[in-house]
């Protein structure tokens, strides 16, 4: 279960780099557990992007697809700040309710919900 968000978040990372994105720019990929944290690492990859060499060059900075491409959701993750966080990095329109039945209580999952950090639309 551990290596669950690295290899999930690492797996949208390879379908951005490899530019599937440029090549298909309406796709769309939902990730869970809050975009498996990817979110919390726009900043990080903006500053490796800029001096690594990547064998396909992109139309638009790795944070760009991140937030045009991928959707995320709120799966088993309970955390005010963190829904706060991501909303900030990816905007509320990529920010999916979800819960995690049968893995984590509904109830739980209610209390962090995207409606209830910026406000009933």
């Amino acid at each position: 279960m551990r290596s669950w968000a690295p290899r999930t978040g690492g797996h949208a990372m390879r379908l951005i780099l490899c530019g599937v994105f440029d090549r298909y720019p309406d796709a769309r990929v939902i990730l869970g557990h809050m975009g498996e944290f990817l979110p919390f690492q726009l900043s990080r990859l903006d500053s490796r992007f800029e001096v690594l060499d990547f064998k396909h060059p992109l139309e638009k900075l790795p944070p760009e697809y991140v937030r045009t491409n991928i959707t995320i959701t709120t799966t088993g993750v309970f955390s005010h700040a963190a829904l706060i966080a991501a909303i900030g990095e990816v905007g509320v329109d990529n920010v999916m309710f979800s819960i995690d039945y049968p893995f984590e209580s509904t109830e739980k999952s209610g209390a962090v919900h995207p409606n209830r950090a910026v406000g009933s639309r």
